[in-house]
């Protein structure tokens, strides 16, 4: 019995596999980008805070990747409260998708922001 679970749980661990982000460069917007990606509210926070922008400015005005920060964040940002900290200022609102892993291919996704 023990060997049937263990089989298992290695074959549904081996089903999901998660994308990896690479940061094109060592820019401020990349850095507000993969905070959008893959941070927490305070990692989005402390982020905007040290890049010398502020909510408005990178709401409305970085791309990640050519698209719209807070698009980006719901794309890839299964944390709704990084999505909401966003859209607060945003002249277009964002909504989180929610994504099955298990369907999406697995790779490196190099993430490069840029401001408007």
């Amino acid at each position: 019995m023990k060997s049937v679970i263990f089989a298992s749980v290695l074959l549904a661990s081996g089903a999901v596999t998660a994308t990896e982000f690479v940061a094109a460069d060592n820019t401020r917007e990349t850095k507000l980008c993969m905070a959008a990606a893959t941070g927490t509210p305070l990692k989005m926070m402390t982020t905007i805070k040290y890049s010398g922008y502020d909510d408005r400015s990178v709401a409305r005005g970085i791309a990640c990747n050519d698209e719209p920060i807070n698009f980006f964040a719901a794309r890839y940002n299964d944390d709704e409260r990084v999505v909401n900290r966003l859209n607060r200022f945003a002249r277009t609102k964002a909504n989180v998708n929610i994504i099955d892993l298990s369907q999406n291919q697995s790779g490196t996704l190099v993430i490069g922001g840029r401001a408007k």
